[in-house]
């Protein structure tokens, strides 16, 4: 499952016209949560000039993340609802 949702958010990545660099966890655990996609926070955290957080330019970065997840998430749903086999 999590190789799946994976694979769905990297090609949903490439979906979209702007995303945010994915990276594999180093290790896939077994728990209650999932890591399924790791974004260092030099991708969607937005500086100034001066080093200081850049606000704007940072919630556009966490809008883009939520994009990201809502495209992966549809295409799921619309595999599952067709019967679609996960792409391997």
């Amino acid at each position: 499952m999590r190789n799946d949702w994976h694979k769905e958010l990297e090609v949903a990545g490439k979906r979209l016209t702007q995303s945010l660099p994915l990276n594999r966890p180093k290790r896939f655990g077994s728990g209650w949560t999932m890591t399924v996609a790791v974004v260092e926070p030099r991708a969607w955290m937005a500086t100034t000039c001066n080093g200081l957080l850049d606000t704007v330019g940072t919630l556009n970065n966490l809008r883009v993340a939520e994009q990201l997840l809502e495209v992966a998430l549809l295409s799921t749903l619309k595999s599952n609802l067709t019967g679609d086999l996960p792409k391997q």
